[in-house]
């Protein structure tokens, strides 16, 4: 889908301030010890659109500034830019993991990389920068991660799927 670059900066901006307000307001944290070790929201869904929209360089960027924007407006414990890093993972991935799969938005393939992008992001590095920065037991974060993730990644394929037939979405990136 090429879109003009004024256009295309409207639709970055809108993803980024969706992003902001379904991490930082629309979601649900249970904190341990003072620090948020699970968010259940769409936060991250925002990202991944932007990435399968407009590409994984644009999908990051859009991560990585929700995730700036949103801590200097409503901080949730330290700055730790480890999770900045993983907030543009989610725009990162999703979209490099349909390119390897060579399919289009089909319901499955979606799956497959919001699956991948999930597990790696949610699963194995979040828990591992809340043990190494902050101390949290794995054992502490993984049971509601684990049971998280089995409602949160086919809702997140099934809205990217919706959100990109909405939007007539049928080309690809450069």
């Amino acid at each position: 889908m090429l879109y003009s670059p004024t256009k295309r900066l409207v639709y970055l901006a809108l993803l980024i301030s969706l992003s902001i307000v379904l991490t930082r307001i629309a979601s649900i944290t249970i904190p341990f010890e003072g620090v948020v070790t699970l968010r259940l929201g769409f936060g991250p869904l925002p990202v991944i659109i932007a990435g399968l929209l407009f590409g994984p360089y644009y999908g990051a960027i859009v991560g990585i500034l929700g995730d700036i924007i949103g801590f200097n407006l409503n901080p949730m414990g330290p700055y730790l830019p480890q999770f900045t890093v993983i907030a543009g993972l989610h725009g990162l991935l999703p979209p490099l993991v349909m390119r390897l799969l060579g399919s289009t938005f089909t319901y499955r393939s979606l799956l497959s990389a919001v699956a991948l992008t999930q597990i790696i992001t949610a699963l194995i590095l979040t828990p591992y920068i809340l043990k190494t920065a902050l101390g949290i037991p794995w054992i502490i974060t993984m049971p509601g991660r684990l049971v998280s993730q089995i409602i949160i990644i086919p809702l997140y394929a099934l809205l990217s799927r919706k959100i990109i037939i909405a939007l007539n979405f049928q080309g690809r990136w450069k």
